[in-house]
């Protein structure tokens, strides 16, 4: 095998770690983001923060997976709660696990 060939090998396997990495960074915040809030918040009718949010920023701002709100502003909502939506406790998921459900919902979409 040349030097080519190696390098190639090297790059390949590389690549394929970082998207792994990359599905494995996410998958906390995606965790919690299931058990937590998608019932709520997930796309369509029958989850009552997309539909809240529908009727007071229209439908195009109504699904949170697809914007990029501000960091601070995720973690305010969550730990104060706004309008219908109660806030959540350190008890029920502490900062580590808040910062990764925010990396999550930041997340550039597949």
């Amino acid at each position: 095998m040349g030097v080519k060939g190696l390098l190639g090998g090297v790059l390949l396997v590389a690549v394929g770690l970082n998207g792994q990495v990359a599905a494995d960074e996410y998958e906390q915040g995606r965790e919690l983001y299931r058990f937590y809030c998608s019932h709520c918040h997930n796309p369509g009718e029958g989850h009552p923060g997309t539909q809240m949010l529908a009727s007071k920023k229209g439908v195009e701002q109504s699904v949170i997976r697809e914007q990029q709100l501000p960091a601070e502003y995720i973690r305010t909502v969550v730990r104060r709660g706004l309008l219908e939506m109660a806030p959540f406790r350190p008890t029920e998921f502490n900062d580590a696990q808040l910062d990764e459900l925010i990396k999550y919902l930041r997340a550039d979409q597949p």
